[in-house]
């Protein structure tokens, strides 16, 4: 009795051969997709990440433009939201709103650019805090060499 050519599984072990066997195309396939979308989304996300983390660490002082003092503050507010709702949200919500709410705004997403999107978004929430903090960790002094 071969191993691979189990047609009524008893136990576990038979199942899973069983399974293997019938669905290995669709898991090569799976893993592939999700590498792809984990490597495209990362990527743009520690891209995302460090822009927001830059955004984050922006200041202003009382002898800048008016303008200039809104803008930053502003986008600060912005990024803050932003990080906040990514990361205090579970990554399988954000992956429903994004491709259902988008989908009820009246545009088209394949599951594949919603999910890069949502990895984009999540993981340039997390990349911005740790740039943020990275930032905000170095001391006053070194600051001041630097300038």
């Amino acid at each position: 009795m071969n191993l691979f050519e189990i047609s009524d599984p008893q136990n576990s072990i038979e199942w899973m051969l069983f399974l293997t066997r019938k669905y290995l195309g669709m898991f090569i396939e799976g893993t592939g997709l999700t590498l792809y979308i984990a490597t495209i989304g990362t990527l743009l996300g520690f891209v995302l990440g460090y822009v927001v983390g830059i955004i984050q660490d922006l200041g202003s002082s009382t002898g800048d433009p008016l303008v200039k003092r809104v803008a930053v503050r502003l986008a600060k507010l912005v990024a803050t939201l932003y990080v906040e709702a990514f990361r205090d949200t579970p990554m399988i919500v954000q992956a429903m709103i994004i491709y259902y709410g988008v989908r009820q705004a009246g545009f088209e997403m394949t599951p594949v650019v919603a999910g890069i999107v949502v990895t984009v978004l999540n993981t340039g929430a997390y990349m911005a805090e740790t740039v943020r903090g990275g930032i905000g960790s170095i001391d006053a002094g070194q600051r001041e060499g630097a300038l």
